[in-house]
């Protein structure tokens, strides 16, 4: 039982129920996202969460798959089983890739309410 919550713990950020990640997602963006190549899985797991919940469902694939866009950014998020399985960016040449200031500010609330930095980076405690 304590082995449950403790998972259960790691799982829940002030709140925030985290969506796992894909090994395949997080190569993807640990190779295409420069400035994060040295993330860890936990943040990861938190920013990527946190980028999901202020984007825009832009299509159901199945039943309990769903694109979501922010920006220029897609992922491919299963909601039955709470992780992201697929990341890629869109090109600049083809897509818009506008995100309005109230989306902006929505992110970094709830990358604050995680213990998050404004870059989406967890926090060093002193």
């Amino acid at each position: 039982m304590d082995n449950l919550l403790s998972a259960f713990k790691d799982t829940v950020i002030n709140g925030v129920e985290l969506y796992s990640v894909s090994r395949s997602a997080m190569e993807v963006y640990l190779n295409e996202a420069k400035q994060d190549a040295n993330l860890s899985y936990k943040n990861l797991e938190m920013k990527l969460t946190a980028i999901k919940m202020v984007a825009d469902e832009i299509s159901e694939i199945s039943p309990n798959k769903f694109n979501y866009r922010f920006g220029g950014f897609l992922m491919t998020v299963n909601e039955k089983t709470r992780k992201i399985e697929t990341i890629h960016w869109l090109r600049y040449d083809t897509h818009i890739s506008y995100v309005s200031d109230k989306k902006r500010k929505k992110l970094k609330e709830i990358y604050f309410q995680m213990g998050l930095s404004l870059r989406g980076k967890i926090k060093c405690v002193a």
